[in-house]
């Protein structure tokens, strides 16, 4: 996790501290909850490759977080995690998901695009880094169809 976290495009597309140490890394693994969960797979030999998180805003509302270590960019896995949070929100009742991405992180969008969120504008209230707006997503549950979930110990 430490490794993503000092990443260049980590850093620079989230608002992770540029001075993130191991220390920090290990207490937020240690942050035991039902609404985070890393990302591991064997076609990275159960390596971490980033995580996600469903934040509740209100008692129907929720946002999603996520990040992706550089060497699971681009093989589909953080989409998949997004699809099963999705459905983990819906079980949890919640009516609408909201995802904010840096709007230069193309990646990002591309992720929450394919989930099924829809693109809804910029955001100059929420940025990821200063002076930069974000690209605002949101999903209504109630219209999204429901793919069902696998996933463990949700």
């Amino acid at each position: 996790m430490y490794l993503t976290c000092i990443d260049a495009d980590t850093q620079r597309f989230t608002t992770i501290p540029a001075n993130y140490t191991r220390e920090m890394a290990t207490q937020f693994a240690s942050e035991v909850t039902d609404s985070r969960w890393a990302i591991t797979t064997p076609e990275f030999g159960d390596r971490y490759c980033g995580n996600i998180e469903l934040r509740a805003i209100d008692a129907t509302t929720a946002d999603v977080g996520y990040s992706t270590s550089p060497w699971a960019r681009g093989s589909g896995l953080q989409t998949a995690a997004l699809q099963q949070v999705v459905e983990i929100a819906r079980e949890r009742r919640f009516h609408n998901l909201y995802l904010w991405a840096d709007v230069d992180n193309a990646a990002s969008r591309r992720v929450a695009e394919k989930a099924g969120f829809s693109f809804e504008g910029l955001d100059s209230e929420r940025q990821c880094r200063e002076g930069v707006n974000t690209a605002k997503y949101s999903l209504d549950l109630s219209a999204a169809p429901s793919r069902g979930h696998q996933f463990p110990g949700a």
